[in-house]
């Protein structure tokens, strides 16, 4: 009796702890989706005239699928200064494709460092370069 009791009470612990844990990843993507720095990021693709050419126009530009993303900012002295990264799903009326992008924010504006597209073919596109940026 005493063995069931100490199973459920761990059971329940555990369920506990996967919810708080998955409820907070929701979170944390949910707030990386919604950041400065992603609106940016969605901004130089959409403008991005090799990004259109392979995927045909954009229907939607979204955080991966569960995708990695980080965003790392501090403010000292009222300046702001930080890196953002993001693993972006394209979705394009000809095809899919997926981009990582890196940012960095200086004198409180954040700018591209890089965007590598990856299609499903195998080949790796560097936005930045073919862009002419």
């Amino acid at each position: 009796m005493q063995k069931t009791k100490l199973s459920k009470r761990i059971l329940i612990y555990l369920i506990t702890l996967a919810t708080i844990t998955f409820a907070s990843f929701l979170y944390a993507r949910f707030s990386a989706a919604h950041s400065e720095s992603f609106e940016v990021a969605k901004k130089f693709l959409s403008e991005s005239p090799e990004l259109s050419k392979t995927v045909g126009p954009i229907n939607a530009i979204r955080l991966s699928w569960p995708g990695e993303f980080s965003i790392d900012e501090i403010e000292i002295n009222g300046r702001r200064s930080g890196d953002a990264f993001f693993s972006i799903e394209i979705i394009g009326q000809s095809r899919n494709a997926n981009v990582e992008v890196e940012l960095q924010i200086t004198s409180g504006l954040w700018t591209i460092k890089s965007g590598i597209m990856h299609l499903d073919d195998g080949r790796v596109i560097d936005l930045l370069l073919s862009d002419g940026k």
